[in-house]
C-alpha cells in the first residue's frame, strides 16, 4: 500500500542527520524508470541473501523497516511472511513499482534516509539494509546512520545487512579508492558510487553498537549488461547491544 501522502514526504521535519551528496533521487527515478543498469532494478523477485537468512531467523510478525526500498521486492516478500513492513525510498519510479505488488501489511513513504527516520525509538524489531546505505560512501556519515538503526530498533533487535563485500569482481573492476574499511567503486555507466566493505570489516565498524547474530556468504554468476560476472554478497543478521550492561 502506497500512502496517499507519499508525493508530500509524510516522514519530513526531522533534523537532518547530514546533507545528501550522493546520487540522488533523480538517477534513480532513471534507473527504475528506464536506465535499468543494475540487474535487480525490474527484479520483482526477493534477494536470494534475504531469503537464505530467512530460513534461519523468524520473520513473521515482526515489525520491518525496509531502508532504501527500491521497488519493494524484499519489502513485499517480508509482508508476505507475515511481517508489517515499512519501506522508505527517495525514487517516485522506485515506489511506484513497489505499490503494483504491495499488501495491506506494508506501507510505502517518499523520503531520503539521510534526513533521519523520525520514527520514535525502539519502533522496529527489524531492520532491513539491503544493497541501499552502501551508496553512502562516507564513513562518518555512515557512522551516523549506524546510530540511527541503533535508535530505531528495540532491544535485542536485529539489523539485516545484504551487501555486494569487496570480493564482487564487476565492483572490484571499477574501484576508486581503497580504505582500512574496504574500497569505493564508481560505475561510469550510472554515475553512481558504492562502498564495498568485508564482512570482517563491517562487524568490526558496527561493533560499537551491534554485534554479529549470524552470517551467510552467497557467490553467484550474474548477467550485467550482457557480460558475466562472478558476485559476491554478505548477508548477516547483527543485534543491538544493550550498553548498560
Amino acid at each position: 500500500m502506497i500512502s496517499s501522502e507519499i508525493m508530500s514526504d509524510p516522514l519530513a521535519g526531522a533534523l537532518p542527520i547530514f546533507e545528501t551528496n550522493y546520487a540522488g533521487a533523480a538517477v534513480w527515478d532513471a534507473e527504475y524508470r528506464s536506465e535499468n543498469t543494475i540487474p535487480s532494478s525490474r527484479r520483482r523477485a526477493p534477494a536470494k541473501a534475504l531469503v537464505s537468512l530467512g530460513e534461519v531467523l523468524q520473520f513473521s510478525g515482526k515489525r520491518v523497516l525496509d531502508i532504501g526500498c527500491g521497488n519493494g521486492r524484499n519489502a513485499n516478500y517480508l509482508a508476505s511472511m507475515g511481517c508489517h513492513v515499512v519501506g522508505i525510498d527517495f525514487s517516485e519510479e522506485g515506489l511506484k513499482l513497489a505499490g503494483m505488488d504491495s499488501a495491506t501489511n506494508v506501507e510505502y513513504f517518499k523520503h531520503d534516509f539521510l534526513n533521519g527516520v523520525p520514527f520514535e525509538d525502539g519502533a522496529f524489531d527489524l531492520i532491513l539494509d539491503s544493497y541501499a546505505i552502501c551508496h553512502v560512501v562516507d564513513i562518518k556519515k555512515l557512522s551516523s546512520l549506524k546510530r540511527e538503526c541503533y535508535r530505531l530498533l528495540k532491544a535485542n533487535g536485529l539489523l539485516l545487512k545484504i551487501h555486494l563485500d569487496d570480493r564482487d569482481l564487476y565492483y572490484r573492476q571499477r574501484a576508486i579508492r581503497e580504505d582500512d574499511f574496504g574500497y569505493v567503486s564508481f560505475d561510469s555507466v550510472n554515475s553512481i558510487q558504492k562502498r564495498h566493505f568485508s564482512l570482517d570489516s563491517y562487524l568490526k565498524f558496527m561493533s560499537d553498537l551491534f554485534q554479529a547474530y549470524c552470517s551467510r556468504q552467497i557467490i553467484f554468476s550474474d548477467n550485467v549488461r550482457g557480460d558475466i560476472y562472478e558476485r559476491s554478497v554478505f548477508a548477516c543478521a547483527i543485534k543491538k547491544v544493550d550498553l548498560n550492561d
